[in-house]
């Protein structure tokens, strides 16, 4: 056992909530700069807003995909660990340590809220080249619903739950 296996779930949420801080943080920052840079009398904004239509065309794309992708990373995860070797070897399968499922749900997180923070990178970036208050608009649509995803040991507990009995279905299914 490493010094990671040891953490306790309080320690392993709050590296998350640390993590998920750190994502909404740069966000905020480069949204601050971004307007300020708008209105403190720098270009003015071009007749065309093709940026702002690509980056509503990119967050459609990636918001479906913060909510499939993750899910298909939890299935895969679940069939790594139906791999594993059964317990004592009574052929009962071995108990998943609460650690693992944790490790599990805080990669899923990053992976998720990753797909959301670079279209909200790329709405910044519209609206500080040409000032469309739409890009402004996706931004902040973004960073709440990457706030949204903010860890809570309840939200975690309900994931485990969910994935434990997922994971009890495709063993039943396999056997």
């Amino acid at each position: 056992m490493g010094p990671i296996d040891d953490l306790t779930p309080e320690r392993r949420l709050l590296a998350m909530r640390i993590v998920m801080s750190a994502l909404l943080g740069g966000l905020a920052i480069f949204a601050g700069v971004a307007v300020a840079y708008r209105y403190t009398g720098h270009p003015a904004a071009p007749a065309q807003i093709v940026l702002t239509y690509v980056a509503i065309v990119f967050t459609g794309v990636l918001t479906l995909c913060s909510a499939v992708v993750p899910a298909l990373w939890a299935a895969n995860a679940r069939c790594r660990l139906l791999g594993a070797p059964a317990g004592g070897g009574s052929g009962s399968p071995a108990p998943i340590a609460e650690a693992k499922w944790y490790e599990l749900y805080q990669s899923q997180l990053i992976i998720s809220a990753a797909l959301l923070e670079g279209p909200a990178f790329f709405s910044l970036i519209a609206f500080l080249i040409e000032g469309s208050a739409a890009s402004l608009g996706l931004a902040v649509f973004l960073f709440i619903m990457i706030a949204l995803k903010m860890p809570s040991r309840p939200r975690i507990e309900r994931w485990i739950s969910n994935q434990q009995e997922l994971l009890e279905r495709e063993r039943q299914e396999c056997a």
